[in-house]
C-alpha cells in the first residue's frame, strides 16, 4: 500500500502518493462521515505522478483516497486510505489510527497514536496528522531524520502485512475493501494488546492469526 503524504502551503493542500504513487485516485472529503463520495463533497483526482490539491477552506471531515492506478504495479489501486479531520498528512498510519478509533481499541486520536508508538517501539512520537517523514528524512536535524526513518521502516512493515492478509482473504472470496479493513481492524487489535510488550508484524505466523481471525459481518 502506498504511503500518502500531503502538506499544507500556499493557500491549499497539496498532496502526493509516495513510494510506487498511485495516478488518478479519487481524493475527497466526507463532510457527512458515510465513508463515500456524495454529491456536493470537496472531491479531486491525483495527477499522473500521484499528486493531487484540495482547496484550503474546503469544509471539514476525514479524507480519504480510494481508485486509481499504482504507478509501480500498473495495476488497479484496491487500498482506501484516510486521515482524520485537519489532517495535513495522510498514510497507512492515519487510516489505522481512525480503525483503532472506530473500533473502540482507543477513544482519542492522541491515545491511537501513543498506542501504536508503543507497540511498534518507535524512538520518537510525532503528530501522525502532520508528519511528513520523506520530508522530514531529507531536510530535518537527525534527531528528526531518525524518526522519519524508523517510521517510514514500521509503516512498510505494516503496509506488506495488510498487503498479504489481503490478497489471502480476497483468495478466499472476500471483497478487497472488506479484506482491508479486516486486516487493519486485526491490527488495530495486536496494537491495542502489545502496547506494553510490543508488536512484531514481520512475524510469519500474523497473517494467519489475522486471516483465521477473520469473520465478516
Amino acid at each position: 500500500i502506498p504511503v500518502l503524504v500531503s502538506s499544507l502551503a500556499k493557500g491549499a493542500v497539496h498532496g502526493s502518493v509516495v513510494n510506487s504513487g498511485i495516478a488518478g485516485a479519487t481524493v475527497f472529503i466526507d463532510t457527512n462521515g458515510n465513508g463515500k463520495l456524495d454529491a456536493g463533497e470537496v472531491s479531486t483526482q491525483s495527477d499522473v505522478n500521484g499528486r493531487f490539491v484540495l482547496p484550503a477552506n474546503a469544509p471539514s471531515g476525514t479524507i480519504f483516497l480510494e481508485g486509481g492506478i499504482d504507478l509501480a504495479t500498473r495495476q488497479a489501486n484496491t487500498a482506501i486510505l484516510k486521515a482524520p479531520v485537519g489532517a495535513t498528512t495522510v498514510n497507512l498510519f492515519t487510516t489505522l489510527v481512525l480503525t483503532m478509533i472506530d473500533t473502540g481499541v482507543a477513544a482519542t486520536e492522541e491515545q491511537a497514536q501513543g498506542l501504536l508508538f508503543a507497540a511498534l517501539k518507535l524512538p520518537q512520537q510525532v503528530s501522525l496528522s502532520a508528519f511528513d517523514p520523506i520530508q522530514a528524512a531529507l531536510h530535518g536535524d537527525p534527531s528528526t531524520q531518525a524518526a522519519a526513518v524508523a517510521l517510514e521502516t514500521k509503516m512498510v512493515e505494516v503496509a506488506n502485512l495488510v498487503q498479504v492478509a489481503q490478497a489471502a482473504l480476497t483468495a478466499a472470496q472476500v471483497d478487497p475493501a472488506q479484506a482491508q479493513n479486516a486486516a487493519l481492524q486485526a491490527i488495530a487489535k495486536s496494537v491495542g494488546d502489545s502496547a506494553r510488550t510490543g508488536i512484531d508484524l514481520s512475524q510469519a505466523d500474523t497473517v494467519a492469526r489475522l486471516v483465521d481471525g477473520y469473520h465478516p459481518n
